[in-house]
């Protein structure tokens, strides 16, 4: 029953949902690397990968990446309804734009615990969370109402053919019978 579900959802939607997560794994991913690093005691951070770094610049972008595929599949009527993933709360605002300029987590260290990071990341994450519960609850209403719409139409559809093909009944225009053309009789 799900997966009839799920067929009726709207490609568009269905494109939005996807990004959504994704971005929401984005950020849960960005929020791992940084209470990580935060965390490491000052001597271990020049022994972090510099992999890891790439892979914290790679998340970002793709936060980036995600939230525009979100605005351009969804429809106005979802982008409402997600519009508030998209607000960032001051302070993360601040964390973002931070991370966007340089990558120095040891000057970040200086402004930011791990626990206060954890905190401002799972808040946003929290709500993120909050709105693709909402986001799927809307794409399964629309497709239900979709499918009540289409067993109506087809109704309508079978109850039209059926009286089409029993149209000839009734009279009706016809033709056949011996005409009055008749006779001209005689003469």
């Amino acid at each position: 029953e799900a997966s009839a579900a799920a067929a009726s959802f709207d490609p568009r939607a269905v494109k939005a949902y996807a990004a959504f997560a994704h971005l929401k794994e984005a950020t849960g991913i960005e929020r791992a690397f940084l209470c990580g690093a935060l965390a490491l005691p000052e001597e271990a951070l020049p022994h972090l990968p510099s992999r890891a770094f790439a892979d914290l610049v790679i998340g970002l972008q793709q936060q980036r990446a995600f939230e525009e595929r979100v605005r351009q599949a969804a429809s106005p009527k979802l982008l409402e309804l997600i519009r508030a993933g998209f607000e960032l709360k001051p302070e993360l605002q601040r964390l973002q734009e931070r991370l966007r300029c340089d990558f120095d987590i040891a000057a970040l260290r200086a402004t930011l615990s791990a626990d206060r990071c954890w905190q401002i990341m799972t808040d946003h994450l929290d709500k993120l969370e909050q709105l693709q519960l909402l986001v799927y609850t809307e794409m399964s209403r629309v497709a239900a109402a979709g499918e009540r719409h289409g067993a109506a139409q087809e109704a309508v559809r079978r109850t039209i053919e059926a009286l089409s093909s029993g149209g000839g009944r009734g009279g009706g225009g016809g033709g056949g019978g011996g005409g009055s053309g008749g006779g001209g009789g005689g003469g």
